[in-house]
């Protein structure tokens, strides 16, 4: 018999993967804020039982506080839910420390809220930096400042309140002062945009918000149709009152004969 020989080596976890985001809600009271990610292998199968530890850091703050934790399910989906005290810009970490098979993994948003003065919230949430948000009450605009790596994809979810975004044709983006297309979507009283970017430079963000304008529109014929009861009773009335009046006349001479 040959001589038995043993190497020794050692196999490397393989690379995990973890989605991250943020949705948050419209109004100042009860302000929440919706995570929620995918927890997956490197051939996109979904890892169950992972506890996703989930932080968050404001600016110039020196470290991370942790917010709660999340265990994915069996298709490797996690949700949770924050309630920030105050509206601001906050960046959300989310990370998975590791199994036998796979490497640890983290990934972060950016949530940047402001508020109307009032009772509304609007809320920008992204993979890339967005600053110097601000609400205009007058001109009914939603503007920031939105950067990312040079040549990276990156996205802006805006959450409005459903009274600002009556119909996507009326709502406009600009972006460093250019028409651009969006997605929108309807979650319960929440409108949300979906704006794409490939970063290259800093970009400027405008939203001109709809007024309600549909609603005024739709309610014309309803208007045209009242105002139309009441010009028809307008001429009918003294008809009426003066086929009446005759009547009587005509009645009372009957009984003088």
């Amino acid at each position: 018999m040959g001589d038995i020989t043993t190497i020794n080596g050692y196999i490397s976890p393989a690379i995990s993967k973890l989605s991250l985001s943020l949705s948050s809600s419209t109004s100042l009271l009860g302000f929440s804020v919706g995570i929620s990610g995918y927890l997956s292998g490197i051939d996109s199968a979904a890892i169950s039982n992972g506890i996703v530890l989930l932080e968050f850091t404001v600016p110039a703050a020196t470290g991370w506080t942790t917010l709660t934790s999340a265990t994915t399910g069996p298709d490797g989906n996690y949700q949770a839910t924050w309630l920030p005290q105050a509206t601001g810009t906050f960046t959300v970490r989310a990370s998975w420390a590791r199994n036998g098979t796979y490497e640890p993994t983290s990934v972060s948003a950016t949530l940047t809220s402001v508020s109307d003065g009032s009772k509304y919230v609007f809320a920008v949430a992204s993979n890339a930096t967005v600053s110097s948000a601000v609400y205009n009450p007058s001109a009914k605009i939603l503007s920031f400042t939105i950067r990312g790596p040079i040549g990276q994809s990156g996205y802006a979810d805006v959450s409005l309140p459903e009274e600002f975004a009556v119909d996507n044709t009326l709502l406009k983006v600009h972006v460093n002062g250019t028409d651009t297309p969006f997605q929108m979507s309807q979650s319960g009283d929440t409108a949300r945009l979906r704006i794409a970017f490939v970063f290259g430079n800093l970009y400027d963000v405008e939203i001109f918000l709809a007024e309600r304008q549909g609603t005024t529109s739709g309610s014309q014929p309803y208007l045209l149709y009242v105002m139309g009861l009441a010009v028809a009773g307008a001429i009918a009335v003294p008809s009426v009152l003066r086929l009446r009046s005759s009547q009587k006349k005509t009645q009372s001479k009957d009984y003088q004969s």
